[in-house]
């Protein structure tokens, strides 16, 4: 009986037990089977507040989506770890040895059913980027350094001389012009096929960046083992706005793209794989076997891309820290393969050499975190596709792949991609002190973008069925397409880093020149110049930093007639004192409130040179350069009495008054120099809002936005200076200046704006003044 009680006890806890066990087991298969979705979630919700990000402008997600970026990358990795039979399947699959081929039988390949999708999708792509590069080339002026180039690479088309060519003089000017000398050739080359132009000048970028795109996608491939994943990769680096600037512009960056990642390429592969010849696969050399067995084939050839890189640009050496990371780890994950040590061995000898013997390295800049440009660099190496944010998980969770996975051939090519990634990253954030700039690391990102669209895809390859994999491939591509839209006008329709024209801008200068004029120039081509006397005397008005006004007022003396120059963009870096004293007395041919072109262009004379004294008591009166050609809208406060009789302002050209306005007998009076006049009666001891419009065929006036009246004249289209009479013996504020006939709806705006504001809105619509003036 006690027995068979045992038993009878027993059983129960036996089948409690058991049943915790499968309730558990179920759980936890319920968990596996459903995290990722969670996960995917997550996604999805990134990449939506991306788009919002990305449409509006408006950052509300940010704080969110930093919140949830550690328990998201958690529960990436752990999703991955549970699915992690089916990663190690993708990723065997992915990455197995394939058979060698020789490139004409890649070639052929290419042509083949299987692969014809893809070729098809390669040729689109390669069209899109061919007319992304190429599309209105010429569209904004020779801007920038693009100046010392065209110089450079015209001395060279004409003399076969590396120094910088003079425009106006048609000879060499100064010392020997070194940088960039393989750019500056293939540019001479473009000059020779297509002349001396903006368009010939940029060609060679737009070149090198479509031979870029096409190498990209066939050692694109080779990293990341998939023909689709390289197209989107390919695709995406395409669209990239910071790679179509430098690819648009005429500098060297562009041309570093290609060489540097066929350098690249070829540094990996004489690492990685195996040589053919017999000495190294001798049995009777275990040595060279195991420790030289490097693939050298590549090695004449790299030896000639490194050489044309390094003087492209120095920067290219940043190869060299970046395979010294990989095979430092290389050491220690593949240590069965000895040539791993003696590669890194070599390298360590050559760092040390380098630092006894600088060469293309300036140790100098080593500051070791005495700064900190990461805010710069994370945006250009973590910032595209996606934001920060988002790149940065699939980032991590690629890296928790490296450690889940075994197989070699993947763990080889993504170990390299984040060589790329934090060595340059750590460099150029903390260790170089040098001019922070995407521009300078260029040539590396596109192995960051490499890594984020291959992690991405390879992810969702992973934990997805091909569905999924689908929607989220369409949202990186869309992801692509709004981030080029949003910045299509920057590419093709508004220069936003320099906008100016100096092409047309500088015609006015070519037309009215006379002889012995001198130009005052800041910066800028004097290609556009080309036409003026080749005896044209030049002087500066500073570089980065502009002259001072007390020397450059002594050298206009000297030189009683010519002309200035500058962008308006480049203002800032000039003295305000030059630039108040141009615009209160030399006459403005080109410029702010005359033309959109952004190239300020005066003129002066003897009689325009003020003294100094006078200056100072006259340089903050309003005063504005103007063209009769266009409309413009005077609006002003107006206070009289009963004894206010004088002129309140002009519009002059040459000490002749085109249009002036005054007061007389309690009117307000607007007459042309053709006596075409225009009269309105206002209020006394009372603060009136003046709206005076005037275009070359009407004179318009409304008083406190009541009753217009209007009077057709006809002004001869001049280039003429307004200013105020500071003799005028009433009271006068708050003048704004606006270069459109004002419509009724932005009139009442102005009309209830009492803060007197710069930019206001009526109808949805931003508006603002042209220039604005307030007594202090």
């Amino acid at each position: 009986m006690k027995r068979t009680s045992k038993k009878n006890i027993q059983k129960p806890e036996i089948s409690n037990k058991k049943q915790k066990q499968e309730n558990k087991s179920k759980k936890t298969s319920f968990l596996q089977q459903n995290l990722k979705y969670l996960f995917l979630v997550l996604i999805l919700f990134y990449i939506a507040s991306n788009f919002y990000e990305q449409t509006t402008g408006n950052a509300i997600f940010e704080n969110l989506k930093s919140i949830l970026q550690i328990p998201t990358i958690i529960i990436g990795v752990i999703s991955l770890y549970f699915d992690k039979t089916k990663l190690n399947n993708v990723i065997n699959k992915l990455f197995a040895e394939n058979k060698k081929q020789s490139f004409l039988q890649k070639f052929k390949n290419l042509f083949t059913k299987k692969e014809l999708p893809a070729t098809a999708l390669l040729i689109i792509i390669l069209g899109i980027s061919a007319f992304s590069l190429f599309y209105k080339l010429d569209r904004f002026d020779i801007f920038s350094d693009e100046v010392q180039l065209t110089q450079g690479a015209a001395g060279y088309y004409h003399t076969d001389e590396y120094r910088q060519w003079d425009f106006i003089k048609k000879e060499l000017v100064g010392k020997a012009y070194n940088r960039a000398k393989p750019h500056q050739w293939v540019t001479a080359q473009s000059y020779k096929l297509f002349g001396i132009n903006t368009w010939s000048s940029r060609f060679p970028s737009a070149f090198f960046g479509v031979l870029f795109i096409l190498l990209f996608y066939f050692i694109g491939k080779h990293f990341v083992k998939d023909k689709y994943t390289s197209l989107i990769a390919i695709f995406t680096f395409a669209l990239y706005f910071e790679f179509l600037f430098l690819g648009r512009w005429a500098r060297m960056y562009a041309m570093i793209y290609p060489v540097f990642l066929l350098a690249f390429y070829w540094v990996f592969k004489f690492l990685t794989e195996n040589n053919s010849f017999q000495i190294f696969n001798s049995d009777k050399y275990p040595f060279l076997q195991r420790y030289f067995n490097f693939n050298y084939i590549y090695f004449p050839f790299l030896l000639i891309l490194l050489y044309i890189g390094l003087y492209t640009h120095p920067n290219i050496t940043a190869i060299f820290p970046v395979f010294l990371m990989f095979l430092l780890v290389s050491v220690f994950i593949f240590r069965i393969e000895k040539k791993y040590l003696t590669a890194f061995s070599i390298a360590v000898t050559l760092l040390i050499l380098q630092i006894l013997f600088p060469y293309k390295v300036n140790f100098s800049q080593f500051t070791f975190f005495e700064i900190n440009n990461s805010e710069i660099y994370n945006k250009a190496l973590f910032g595209y596709p996606f934001s920060e944010t988002i790149n940065l998980i699939f980032i991590f969770l690629s890296g928790a792949i490296l450690f889940i996975s075994k197989n070699n051939n993947f763990r080889k090519r993504y170990l390299i991609l984040f060589s790329v990634l934090f060595i340059i990253w750590l460099l150029f954030s903390y260790i170089i002190d040098y001019a922070p700039s995407y521009r300078y690391i260029s040539f590396l990102t596109p192995f960051t973008v490499l890594l984020i669209v291959g992690s991405f895809m390879l992810i969702n390859k992973i934990l997805y069925n091909k569905i999924i994999q689908t929607i989220l491939s369409l949202m990186l591509i869309a992801s692509v397409l709004l981030s080029f839209s949003n910045h299509y006008e920057s590419l093709y329709v508004t220069n936003t880093y320099s906008p100016a024209k100096p092409s047309v801008a500088h015609k006015k200068v070519v037309k009215n020149i006379q002889k012995d004029d001198v130009i005052f120039n800041h910066w800028g081509p004097k290609m556009y110049l080309s036409g003026i006397p080749e005896n044209t005397k030049f002087l500066s008005l500073g570089s980065y930093q502009g002259r001072s006004f007390s020397d450059l007022y002594k050298e206009i003396q000297e030189n009683p007639h010519g002309w200035l120059i500058w962008h308006k963009y480049n203002e800032a870096r000039l003295d305000p004192e030059l630039v108040n004293f141009a615009n209160l007395y030399f006459k403005k041919y080109a410029g702010y409130g005359i033309d959109n072109y952004g190239e300020e262009v005066y003129y002066y004379n003897k009689q325009m040179i003020q003294p100094l004294e006078l200056f100072q008591y006259q340089q903050y009166m309003p005063a504005a350069n103007l063209s009769l050609n266009n409309s413009y809208c005077f609006v002003f406060d107006l206070k009289i009495t009963n004894n206010t009789s004088e002129n309140i302002f002009y519009l002059n050209n040459n000490d002749t008054n085109i249009l002036k306005s005054y007061i007389k007998d309690k009117k307000l009076i607007a007459v042309t120099s053709d006596k075409d006049s225009i009269k309105y009666k206002i209020k006394t001891d009372v603060l009136n809002r003046i709206y005076l419009q005037i275009n070359p065929k009407k004179i318009s006036l409304k008083v406190n936005n009541e009753n217009e009246i209007t009077t057709n004249i006809n002004l001869v289209p001049d280039l003429v200076k307004f200013s105020i009479n500071p003799q005028f013996n009433g009271y006068l504020n708050n003048i704004r200046i606006y270069d459109f006939n004002l419509n009724t709806e932005q009139i009442n705006t102005i009309q209830n704006d009492t803060k007197i504001s710069e930019e206001l809105t009526a109808n949805g619509d931003k508006f603002r003044t042209l220039f604005l003036w307030k007594k202090k």
